[in-house]
């Protein structure tokens, strides 16, 4: 298994046992102290702002997602639920979510590694592929990954079909094989920092539109 290194220093913020005994005994004793829920709250959900939308880890699936407005609610509501005897109003939950949201903004920013044109992974089904070392991890949140290629990575699979029909559509021209592998190798990695399109001339019915059929 390789070193987590590879994505940084991974800094985390740890549950705090602490402020949660403070939050619960204030809740019992019907004090709502909005910031200290807000960071209590955060500690759960350990959400990061990016791209003007606030993300949080689907342990799951191994992949960053943008956080539905129900997932935080739905939090809320529960520590509410658990430790606060009274009901509380509507405004007020508001205002909790407001300030946790403001926080997440203010001070849980996704690495700039995250928008790298160079990323160090590739994040499959089953784990992560590291470019660089041509290793393999399980997922981790430390890779901040926002999209994930939806199949499983597997060394031994082979594409008999797919290379065949590239000899038959560049009438085996090794150079043309290649560049079409690569160029749908970028267009499946859903990037687009590169800013490369690819150019097919051609006279009429000489199938330039077929190479596209059956990747996408």
């Amino acid at each position: 298994m390789e070193s987590l290194d590879i994505f940084g220093s991974p800094i985390d913020e740890p549950f705090d046992q602490t402020l949660f005994e403070k939050v619960t005994a204030d809740l019992a004793n019907g004090q709502l102290k909005v910031q200290e829920i807000a960071f209590y709250l955060q500690s759960l959900l350990k959400l990061r702002y990016f791209d003007s939308e606030y993300w949080i880890y689907d342990e799951k699936r191994g992949v960053w997602v943008v956080v539905e407005a129900y997932r935080i609610n739905n939090q809320i509501a529960q520590l509410f639920s658990d430790y606060c005897p009274t009901k509380v109003s509507s405004a007020k939950l508001r205002d909790i979510r407001t300030r946790l949201l403001d926080l997440v903004r203010e001070n849980f920013i996704m690495p700039n590694e995250t928008v790298s044109t160079q990323p160090v992974s590739l994040n499959f089904t089953n784990g992560l592929y590291l470019i660089r070392s041509d290793g393999f991890i399980k997922h981790t949140r430390f890779s901040y990954s926002m999209y994930q290629i939806p199949w499983a990575f597997d060394r031994k699979a082979e594409c008999p079909n797919w290379i065949e029909f590239l000899r038959f559509v560049t009438n085996d021209n090794d150079d043309l094989m290649r560049l079409l592998r690569c160029f749908f190798a970028y267009v499946l990695s859903d990037r687009i920092d590169l800013q490369y399109y690819l150019h097919i001339l051609g006279q009429p019915g000489t199938g330039k539109s077929i190479p596209w059929q059956d990747p996408l």
